[in-house]
């Protein structure tokens, strides 16, 4: 878990080379010890680096190594986290269908459980998705939800991460002065 928890640090830090060698050596002693959780973890955490960094494929193949463990496990939390993770990298990878079929599963499981903050961060996702197939009039409510949502909860950084998406969206819409508007509002 520490190595994990460094590797994690590092990546924050910019530093994959090190990121890498402690999720490396991690999963090794998480295998050795019979660790299904932690090989899960270390699975979902850096399967979410290499498909950052556009080892889309191989991202890929471990955040769906994570899920079945985490399904295996019985975490269906855990489960549902590395699923959005496994739409994105889809979205990421220009297979937009196979994305959005994701993200309508999860959109479903978070209005079924009632919670707000993960059915707000898929519909942002889903938004991004929009905004990149140029379906910009289903991008923009996504995102002002989001807005909204992270105003009220006075969460800084994902308030300007949702403004900053809402002006590429309005840009490409051609409503330059609006798009001004929200950057000046992130400034």
């Amino acid at each position: 878990g520490l190595l994990a928890c460094r590797g994690f640090h590092q990546q924050l830090l910019g530093n994959m080379a090190e990121a890498r060698e402690d999720y490396d050596a991690a999963l090794t002693l998480a295998r050795r010890l019979g660790d299904e959780r932690q090989r899960a973890d270390i699975l979902n955490l850096r399967g979410e680096m290499y498909a950052y960094q556009g080892e889309l494929a191989e991202g890929l193949m471990e955040l769906m190594d994570a899920h079945r463990r985490y399904e295996a496990l019985g975490l269906e939390s855990k489960g549902r986290e590395v699923l959005a993770r496994i739409a994105n990298a889809y979205r990421r990878m220009g297979l937009y269908e196979r994305a959005q079929g994701y993200f309508q599963e999860l959109e479903h499981d978070y209005r079924e459980l009632g919670d707000e903050e993960h059915l707000v961060d898929i519909h942002t996702q889903q938004g991004v998705l929009y905004a990149e197939t140029g379906e910009y009039d289903r991008a923009l409510p996504l995102m002002a939800e989001a807005e909204l949502y992270y105003l009220g909860q006075q969460q800084d950084g994902m308030l300007a991460w949702s403004r900053i998406e809402m002006a590429g969206v309005l840009l490409k819409q051609g409503k330059t002065a609006q798009a001004m508007a929200k950057l000046e509002q992130v400034k």
